[in-house]
């Protein structure tokens, strides 16, 4: 199985991001709360970490620490900059489609740059720890009905079966392709 590697060229392991990730719970990195999640304890996604992507009118954030940059709101969704929330009806869709999602999805602001399916290590980026229901930070990314994002990475032991996230409680597990589940595209800053 390729290694995944963050859009800045540094690449993880499952083993290494696993220990980087609890290690980051444990010093607890000090940020206020945010609205929407239940967070328990300091963030460790707080919200200096993300900024909106200029000319994107909110739809696009930057991940500062990753250097990607994320669809605010799962394919089927639209941004409302005047409610601050995501607005219309999420497309949920099995993972080939998903695969092939990125010629649907609205342009990026950044010409040049494509939208992907993110691997899952690039969704584990996403998680905060110290938050659930959703397991992320809310003010970036309001939505709290998606359930499992689909990554773009096959789970190797079984090639029918793919990566993905459990929003709500943050967690990366796999299930079969012919599954319908959400989407939330990426793409490098540069």
């Amino acid at each position: 199985m390729k290694t995944p590697c963050f859009a800045s060229g540094r690449c993880a392991t499952p083993r290494v991001t696993w220990r980087r990730l609890a290690l980051c719970c444990l010093v607890g990195l000090a940020s206020a709360g945010s609205a929407g999640a239940a967070c328990d304890r300091p963030q460790t996604r707080p919200d200096d970490r993300y900024m909106v992507v200029e000319g994107s009118d909110g739809a696009e954030v930057l991940d500062k620490a990753t250097g990607l940059v994320w669809q605010r709101c799962v394919l089927g969704k639209t941004w409302d900059r005047s409610t601050n929330q995501c607005s219309g009806s999420a497309r949920h869709v099995g993972w080939m489609v998903a695969s092939a999602l990125e010629a649907d999805a609205d342009k990026p602001v950044k010409a040049g740059e494509k939208w992907r399916l993110p691997s899952y290590i690039e969704l584990l980026s996403l998680v905060d720890m110290s938050c659930s229901h959703p397991a992320v930070n809310s003010k970036w990314f309001p939505e709290k009905d998606i359930q499992f994002l689909w990554s773009g990475t096959t789970y190797a032991p079984l090639g029918d079966y793919a990566w993905g996230l459990k929003y709500m409680r943050g967690e990366i597990t796999y299930d079969n392709k012919v599954e319908e589940f959400q989407v939330r595209l990426v793409r490098p800053a540069r």
